[in-house]
Protein backbone atom coordinates (compact mmCIF):
# COMPACT_ATOMS: atom_id res chain seq x y z
CA UNK A 1 0.00 0.00 0.00
CA UNK A 2 0.99 3.41 -0.85
CA UNK A 3 1.14 6.78 1.18
CA UNK A 4 -0.99 8.11 -1.14
CA UNK A 5 -3.74 5.89 -0.71
CA UNK A 6 -4.48 6.68 2.71
CA UNK A 7 -4.41 4.70 5.74
CA UNK A 8 -5.48 1.18 5.32
CA UNK A 9 -8.65 0.14 8.17
CA UNK A 10 -8.30 -3.47 9.02
CA UNK A 11 -12.35 -4.67 10.16
CA UNK A 12 -13.97 -7.67 10.24
CA UNK A 13 -17.46 -8.31 11.09
CA UNK A 14 -20.06 -11.41 12.01
CA UNK A 15 -23.65 -11.11 11.20
CA UNK A 16 -26.76 -13.36 12.70
CA UNK A 17 -30.16 -12.83 11.74
CA UNK A 18 -33.11 -14.31 13.83
CA UNK A 19 -36.25 -14.18 12.47
CA UNK A 20 -39.02 -13.81 15.02
CA UNK A 21 -42.84 -13.83 15.16
CA UNK A 22 -42.91 -9.83 14.70
CA UNK A 23 -39.44 -9.00 13.98
CA UNK A 24 -36.40 -9.79 12.41
CA UNK A 25 -33.43 -9.52 14.79
CA UNK A 26 -29.54 -8.75 13.16
CA UNK A 27 -27.02 -9.36 16.27
CA UNK A 28 -23.40 -7.78 14.42
CA UNK A 29 -20.20 -8.37 15.96
CA UNK A 30 -17.00 -6.98 15.06
CA UNK A 31 -13.76 -5.21 14.97
CA UNK A 32 -11.51 -2.67 14.03
CA UNK A 33 -8.18 -2.22 13.69
CA UNK A 34 -7.18 -5.58 14.04
CA UNK A 35 -3.62 -5.30 13.49
CA UNK A 36 -3.24 -3.17 16.27
CA UNK A 37 -1.45 -0.50 14.56
CA UNK A 38 -0.79 2.63 16.45
CA UNK A 39 -2.13 5.32 14.24
CA UNK A 40 -1.01 8.55 15.25
CA UNK A 41 -4.09 11.01 16.73
CA UNK A 42 -2.21 13.91 17.37
CA UNK A 43 1.03 14.99 17.41
CA UNK A 44 2.70 17.42 20.56
CA UNK A 45 6.15 18.64 20.73
CA UNK A 46 8.04 18.70 23.38
CA UNK A 47 10.39 21.76 23.56
CA UNK A 48 12.87 20.79 26.01
CA UNK A 49 13.76 17.73 24.10
CA UNK A 50 13.04 19.03 20.69
CA UNK A 51 11.60 16.20 19.29
CA UNK A 52 7.59 15.38 18.38
CA UNK A 53 5.66 12.79 19.82
CA UNK A 54 3.03 11.05 18.19
CA UNK A 55 0.38 10.42 20.46
CA UNK A 56 -1.92 7.11 19.31
CA UNK A 57 -5.33 5.90 20.76
CA UNK A 58 -7.81 2.99 20.71
CA UNK A 59 -5.70 0.38 19.36
CA UNK A 60 -7.93 -2.49 18.86
CA UNK A 61 -11.84 -1.66 18.87
CA UNK A 62 -14.62 -4.14 19.17
CA UNK A 63 -17.96 -3.63 18.41
CA UNK A 64 -21.46 -4.68 19.02
CA UNK A 65 -24.71 -4.29 17.37
CA UNK A 66 -28.45 -4.74 17.90
CA UNK A 67 -31.12 -4.46 14.53
CA UNK A 68 -34.72 -5.21 15.61
CA UNK A 69 -37.09 -4.66 12.36
CA UNK A 70 -40.86 -4.88 12.28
Amino acid sequence: MRASEGIALYKARLYLDIQGRHAKHEIGLGGYNLLNRHNPFMLRYNPDTHAWNLISLLPILPSISWHVRF
